[in-house]
């Protein structure tokens, strides 16, 4: 494109200075090497400006002594600015077009690598100890560790940056496996076939064919595709045992039959499938990659913004070498190696680290952002120059931050170019605290008090506890709950702590939880918890629930069922309620949006939630914080029931729905049955009809209502049709009476406990068993566990489909009250 505006203007004696600034080897052939080159070119400069920033920001925050002789002392700025590295930029410049093209940076460490930026960061003033105001009323954390400082000679120096990928070497490795891409290979070609016994063998072969052709060659010769396998010019085998096999897109024309023994496997691992290479072990890195682009099994589909990416088991990204040099030195025997390829945005910034020995080697490896310590720990100490130091554990000691780092903490945390110092584990030890779901694991000073530790504010705050509870809390040594410590122990050294050199001391905040039952008289099971990172499901495991007839945890205070999914952390609770499944309803709750001035979502106007039956009104209104001074729940759109109404009252309705409103129903209606004294009461329009207040009355009352009929100041409201309205002056609260029309009975025992049931002749005993149930607070579901017994002379039992006229002629005439007897099935 430039050329062809450069030979316009030309062509046209168009004079201008841009043309002066378009070099002549500009030509639309070396248009894309020149896009790639430019991109490059951003990435590096956007870094550089980047670390100017951060770099600028760590010096003006540097704390200038105002007694310090002045010259004596340097311009840190000053000497910043007048770095190597920044005055290098007109270097870079000019060697962005060179008089031989490009020059292109270099992508690998090698004998002629620049170690002037790293040497800059060693310089002995960056490594003199930097002084800080100790406070003696407190000892920080931060302080702690510059006291180990002094003691902990240096076995690596590492520095550690950000890496964009379009300065990576795996930048450049993506673009040569995209050339390599060839179209596939269809003519028929000569492919030489070298036995076990080097004995060579040629066939005239199609591509397409050579799969089935191999199978037959060791069918015939009577090979074991179990012991021997086929490999090809890129040193990875053919596997014959499976099917839909990998080819490289080219064609191999040779192929050696080997024990499958002397090869390594590779395993490569893409979102939820895997393909497994038998390799050799030269083989280099870069033949797998190209294979596994074009693998069927893996199917890969990337879209522009993605690039695949591959990283061992320590998250570190392979881009160069053998096969080979990915064993694990403990594990050569195994001969396995596991590749997992990530899809990340072409934004992604590795974690550059460069280190090398006190013997000068150089070494460079490009980890994932969200790569730990523990992952750059594990390769490390895997590594043979590792074991020659003589030290089993190491530490990684942050000098700017004057700081140790977590294991779990994450590289990308420091990803501002910062100098690590790798340190003996020797003189520092590990302590690990737990409160609720968060843990912190720190490394101290082994005579540092536990007091000391206590009063770390970062720590606390990483906690989510202030000082102040952190001090009613009870500590626990491990994870035994007789190992409480007493003020007198958190005055010794945490050393002191220690059990056969281990490396980490646990202190744990135990959590009390209480489980209980419906049933008041059982002691609340009590459960130790060190972690509240734990579901309900496993919580309900702990308690045995399942083993106990229970199926849901609620919350002890609501008597909200919660979800076994849930954490406990996210519950935020220490008390529970075994709830079985026939103590179970559910709710529906609707908000309504015709007042409101902005829009929300549905999951806020209708909300569905699960309770215990024996929750109340008052828990729903507190489940879901409903404040009952101003707004209320409405049931069936004509009346609020009284906050300790219990939800079993409608526990035949599934869900149980109710509407939210801003103002109560004007009568507070009072009713008492006439059978058993029972009351209830409920808050109604005066405009509700007598019919339907004598329905309200029976169903909180579990009551049949065609067996009843409701008073008022001792006057039947026999008029349906007729409302509270209809009656001259009638109060705010209404005092109403049941009184059952029926002089036929049924008394139903169960165990304890006795209900009296009017009915009919025509009544039929399933209905009696119903009624029953739901009085003694049990659901419909059960009803295939219990069994009917007429308590006559013989006690006879008293099948379902029975009518009451049919019961009755088992005993005295006239009798009026039936003695029937609910047992559980045995």
């Amino acid at each position: 494109m430039l050329s062809f505006i450069t030979s316009s203007w030309l062509n046209q004696s168009i004079n201008n200075t841009i043309l002066s600034w378009i070099p002549s080897e500009i030509r639309c052939e070396n248009y894309v090497s020149l896009s790639i080159h430019l991109i490059r070119c951003r990435s590096i400069l956007q870094e550089k400006l980047v670390n100017i920033q951060e770099k600028q920001n760590i010096l003006w925050a540097e704390e200038i002594d105002e007694n310090q002789n002045p010259t004596e002392s340097k311009n840190t700025f000053l000497n910043y600015l007048n770095s190597k590295e920044d005055n290098s930029q007109d270097e870079f410049a000019n060697n962005l077009i060179g008089e031989d093209g490009f020059n292109f940076p270099p992508t690998t460490i090698g004998d002629n690598y620049n170690w002037n930026y790293v040497d800059h960061l060693l310089d002995q003033d960056d490594q003199k100890p930097m002084t800080t105001t100790i406070d003696n009323q407190q000892m920080k954390q931060d302080e702690i560790i510059n006291d180990e400082k002094t003691d902990c000679p240096t076995l690596y120096t590492m520095q550690l940056k950000s890496l964009p990928f379009e300065s990576s070497p795996w930048f450049d490795l993506l673009n040569q496996l995209k050339t390599q891409n060839s179209e596939e290979e269809k003519k028929a070609k000569s492919v030489s076939i070298i036995h076990p016994d080097e004995k060579k063998s040629s066939h005239l072969l199609r591509k397409e064919k050579l799969f089935e052709q191999l199978q037959k060659i060791f069918k015939d010769k009577g090979y074991s595709s179990e012991t021997l396998i086929p490999v090809d010019k890129y040193q990875i085998g053919l596997d014959l045992q499976g099917d839909n096999p990998s080819l490289p897109r080219d064609f191999p024309l040779e192929y050696s039959i080997l024990q499958r023994t002397s090869l390594i496997q590779v395993k490569v691992e893409y979102e939820e499938k895997s393909v497994d290479y038998f390799t050799k072990s030269e083989c280099p890195v870069i033949n797998v990659f190209s294979r596994t682009l074009n693998d069927p099994k893996l199917g890969l589909k990337l879209n522009a913004e993605n690039v695949i990416c591959f990283f061992d088991e320590n998250r570190r990204l392979i881009h160069d070498g053998i096969i080979g040099d990915l064993f694990s030195v403990n594990d050569q025997e195994k001969r396995k190696v596991r590749l997992i390829l990530t899809e990340e945005n072409r934004s992604i910034l590795f974690n550059e680290i460069l280190y090398r020995t006190a013997h000068g080697e150089e070494k460079r490896i490009l980890l994932h952002p969200n790569t730990v310590w523990q992952n750059l720990d594990n390769w490390f100490r895997e590594q043979p120059v590792a074991k020659n130091l003589g030290k089993e554990y190491f530490s990684y000691f942050l000098k700017e931050k004057n700081s140790i780092v977590g294991e779990t903490d994450e590289i990308s945390s420091t990803v501002e170019p910062i100098t690590i110092d790798v340190i003996s584990r020797d003189s520092i030890m590990h302590v690990k605290i737990s409160y609720e779901n968060q843990s912190e694991k720190i490394c101290v000073l082994k005579a540092m008090k536990i007091n000391q530790l206590l009063n770390n504010e970062n720590l606390l705050l990483k906690l989510n506890l202030n000082v102040h509870s952190l001090r009613d809390c009870v500590l626990v040594l491990g994870e035994n709950p007789d190992q409480r410590l007493s003020n007198e122990d958190t005055q010794k050294p945490i050393g002191e702590f220690t059990v056969d050199d281990q490396q980490v001391v646990e202190f744990r905040i135990a959590l009390l939880i209480q489980i209980s039952t419906s049933n008041n008289s059982e002691k609340p099971e009590e459960v130790l918890l060190f972690n509240r990172k734990v579901t309900i499901e496993e919580l309900f495991q702990i308690s045995k629930g399942s083993e106990r007839g229970y199926k849901y945890l609620a919350s002890y205070n609501t008597k909200k069922i919660i979800d076994f999914h849930q954490l406990l952390s996210d519950v935020n609770e220490t008390r529970f309620l075994l709830v079985k499944e026939d103590q179970f309803c559910s709710i529906h709750i609707r908000r309504s949006t015709e007042n409101q001035l902005i829009s929300i979502d549905d999951n806020e106007t209708n909300s569905k939630q699960d309770f215990a039956s024996s929750a109340t009104i008052a828990d729903v209104y507190k489940a879901n914080r409903i404040n009952d001074q101003n707004e209320y729940l409405l049931f069936e759109k004509d009346f609020l029931p009284s906050l300790e109404t219990s939800l079993s009252v409608f526990a035949s309705i599934s869900p149980i729905e109710f509407d939210v409103i801003n103002e109560k129903l004007p009568i507070h209606i009072i009713v008492e049955s006439s059978i058993d004294k029972q009351t209830i009461n409920y808050h109604s329009s005066s405009q509700t009809q007598f019919k339907r207040l004598c329905s309200i009355a029976c169903q909180l009352m579990h009551l049949n209502p065609k067996f009843y009929q409701l008073t008022y100041n001792e006057a039947e409201l026999s008029d349906d049709e007729m409302c509270l309205d209809d009656i001259e002056n009638v109060p705010d609260e209404v005092k109403l009476e049941l009184i059952c029309s029926s002089s036929l009975k049924a008394s139903i025992k169960f165990e304890q406990v006795e209900v009296l049931i009017p009915c009919t002749e025509e009544t039929v005993a399933l209905e009696l068993i119903e009624e029953a149930l739901l009085k003694l607070n049990f659901s419909k579901s059960d009803l295939s566990q219990f069994e009917l017994f007429a308590l006559d002379d013989q006690e006879t039992q008293v099948e379902m489909d029975y009518k009451i006229e049919d019961v009755r002629g088992i005993f005295p005439e006239n009798t009026e009250t039936i003695k029937l007897e609910l047992r559980r099935k045995s």
